[in-house]
């Protein structure tokens, strides 16, 4: 099998960066997945506890998240992805826990929205071609 240029790059980057992760993410690395395939295997239960002891930050879980998003962009699963707007809420998210507030029940835990729900700040098309420039 062929490796592909980004799967011996994320390789290589993990085996560099090994020592500094968790034993889990080592593991996960050993089985050939990334750090990221194991946030992303995380139930939201078990992702937002971790993100309330302090084990995982929400802009590392929102990272994770868009790579994964990203290395299934052929799925089309999102019309729209704002990765910068996705990680600053994910810092703020972290600032505000770090700042000793008390934070919601889902707080740092990204939200997608359906295509079909009216926003103001991108294009609501419900997934038809007639909509394909409508903004709400």
């Amino acid at each position: 099998m062929k490796a592909s240029r980004r799967r011996v790059l994320r390789f290589s980057a993990g085996v560099l960066a090994a020592p500094l992760l968790p034993a889990s993410a080592r593991a996960a690395i050993r089985l050939g997945r990334s750090p990221a395939d194991e946030l992303c295997a995380l139930s939201t239960t078990k992702a937002v506890q971790r993100m309330r002891s302090g084990q995982l930050s929400a802009e590392d879980y929102a990272a994770a998240l868009l790579q994964r998003a990203e290395e299934r962009e052929t799925l089309n699963a999102f019309l729209t992805l704002d990765r910068d707007q996705v990680l600053e809420a994910a810092r703020n998210a972290d600032k505000l826990r770090a700042s000793g507030r008390s934070p919601g029940a889902l707080h740092g835990l990204p939200m997608p929205v359906k295509d079909s729900v009216l926003t103001a700040e991108y294009l609501t098309t419900a997934g038809t071609k007639g909509f394909a420039a409508h903004a709400p």
